[in-house]
């Protein structure tokens, strides 16, 4: 046996196998190959008594099992197979960070010429740059649990006309790469959230509103006591 793939023995005869299983199938994988998009099509049958699949490359002759994994890894929806990222950019390129609120001061930070991360609001100090990075790895990684659609009106039905907060992140040019907002609360667990570069609305995990609403002490660096010369 490789990956998962075994011959079915030729003392079963391999017509019979055909028909009785292969005949219709349960999944049909259709393949496109290569530059002259070359389609290629693997038949999965019906289920042996061993948790194993027959299955049939169309242009070859033998008949083979597969791995019930291989086949359960197959069985994808259309949500399944979609890009979930709410926001896609280079994490390389962020400058500035800014989150705006609806009953709280600016969280707002920015790198310095050395690549270090200082808070600019609500109050200027140093700040610990894991933090930093730390907030922009929750915004990279932000995934939808619904997709809702692209938006351009009616903004008020998700939340959206007053938004709970606004995320920016810039460039050194000052040029947005995100621009996210989020609007009330969706369900039990969930918050719609608009991508404001492509208008598109998700529902994504409640949980990244406490994510990106820093307490400012635990992001600021601790100031080096100053020693004095003897």
């Amino acid at each position: 046996a490789e990956d998962g793939i075994r011959d079915v023995e030729r003392s079963r005869g391999l017509g019979d196998v055909y028909k009785r299983q292969l005949t219709h199938p349960v999944i049909t994988l259709i393949l496109t190959i290569g530059k002259e998009r070359a389609e290629k099509q693997l038949l999965i049958g019906k289920k042996k008594k061993d948790d194993r699949y027959y299955a049939k490359d169309v242009t070859r002759p033998p008949v083979f099992t597969v791995d019930n994994n291989f086949v359960k890894g197959l069985n994808k929806t259309l949500f399944d197979l979609r890009d979930k990222k709410i926001v896609h950019f280079n994490r390389e390129e962020t400058h500035s960070l800014t989150i705006t609120y609806k009953d709280k001061p600016t969280f707002a930070c920015q790198k310095d010429t050395a690549g270090d991360w200082y808070i600019q609001s609500p109050k200027k100090v140093k700040a610990k740059s894991w933090k930093i990075s730390s907030i922009i790895t929750k915004i990279e990684d932000l995934k939808a649990k619904k997709f809702i659609g692209k938006v351009s009106s009616k903004f008020h039905r998700y939340g959206l006309k007053s938004p709970r907060l606004e995320v920016f992140l810039k460039d050194k040019d000052g040029k947005k790469i995100v621009d996210i907002v989020f609007g009330k609360k969706a369900g039990k667990d969930q918050v719609y959230v608009m991508n404001r570069i492509i208008n598109w609305v998700y529902r994504v995990d409640n949980s990244i509103i406490k994510d990106l609403t820093p307490d400012i002490k635990d992001f600021a660096a601790e100031e080096k006591a100053k020693t004095k010369a003897k």
